[in-house]
């Protein structure tokens, strides 16, 4: 794909996310600047400021959510990977569902609902901050077979229980909302 169409479209799925009452308008503007910029915004390309994708199961039948423990991050928080050179955050969710729950992504509804910042600080890595894309995944309840070398466990959670495992304010406030959106 050419990176102009690239930026453009990345610019569209943005866009998109303005009108949505859960999303902060500042974490917008400041992601629509970088990508207007077109700067690198992949850790494959050496860049420190990486876009990124969630995803989060949702079973809508139980009203539950699928979270894991995340070694690298301390805490309980939705699947996800960084976003590769090219590739768009849709695609992103694709693979890493595959590598990191071992399960192949077919007629499931998958959902852009929100977009948030963090700063992440870790220079020896090449990473001071995430842009994260977060999708919904209405799902069955799958058993997943989670990639144990990057999560201490995982399992379904009602939005109560999940938020209450989440330390991280910022990610707990997102899943939060969906009690009352979805």
């Amino acid at each position: 794909m050419n990176m102009n169409n690239y930026y453009q479209q990345l610019n569209r799925l943005i866009r998109n996310l303005q009108n949505q009452s859960n999303t902060d308008k500042k974490t917008i503007d400041q992601l629509m600047q970088l990508v207007n910029s077109h700067q690198p915004l992949t850790k494959d390309a050496g860049a420190n400021i990486h876009i990124c994708s969630f995803f989060l199961p949702y079973n809508p039948k139980t009203k539950e959510i699928f979270l894991i423990d995340h070694i690298k991050g301390k805490d309980w928080m939705p699947p996800g990977g960084h976003i590769e050179k090219g590739e768009m955050p849709i695609d992103t969710v694709r693979r890493e569902f595959k590598e990191e729950l071992s399960f192949k992504l077919t007629t499931e509804k998958i959902k852009l609902f929100n977009i948030s910042v963090k700063k992440i600080n870790k220079s020896e890595r090449g990473c001071m901050t995430h842009f994260d894309f977060w999708h919904l995944i209405y799902t069955a309840k799958v058993d997943y077979l989670i990639d144990k070398g990057e999560f201490y466990g995982g399992g379904w959670f009602t939005i109560a229980e999940g938020t209450k495992k989440m330390k991280l304010k910022l990610f707990r406030n997102i899943v939060a909302n969906l009690a009352t959106s979805y």
